[in-house]
């Protein structure tokens, strides 16, 4: 299934265009109210590992390098209630150019 972007009307509130921190919140909140999360976190977060150069080793990052702890990681941090320090969303300091992926 594809979503078409273009025909998604943006989200707006009565006072104008929502706050996409919000959204993001919301997001967050359901995914923790859900009786499941725990499970769908671990399912979520498998293979999210930090690489020995500072990278996230999951091989759905290979069209994008991620700092570790990835926004997938991030997420279920947030979830789960786990403080994210400033540290921790930046992630370590990488090589300066991420390893070859091996296929």
């Amino acid at each position: 299934m594809s979503l078409d972007h273009a025909s998604v009307p943006p989200v707006r509130t009565a006072q104008g265009p929502a706050d996409p921190r919000a959204i993001y919140r919301s997001f967050v909140d359901e995914l923790a109210a859900d009786p499941d999360h725990e499970d769908l976190l671990d399912r979520m977060t498998d293979g999210h590992t930090p690489g020995e150069h500072g990278w996230c080793a999951s091989p759905g990052h290979a069209a994008h390098w991620q700092r570790y702890p990835c926004s997938v990681v991030r997420l279920a941090l947030l979830v789960t209630g786990t403080p994210v320090t400033p540290l921790q969303a930046a992630g370590p300091t990488p090589a300066a150019h991420p390893p070859a992926r091996s296929a």
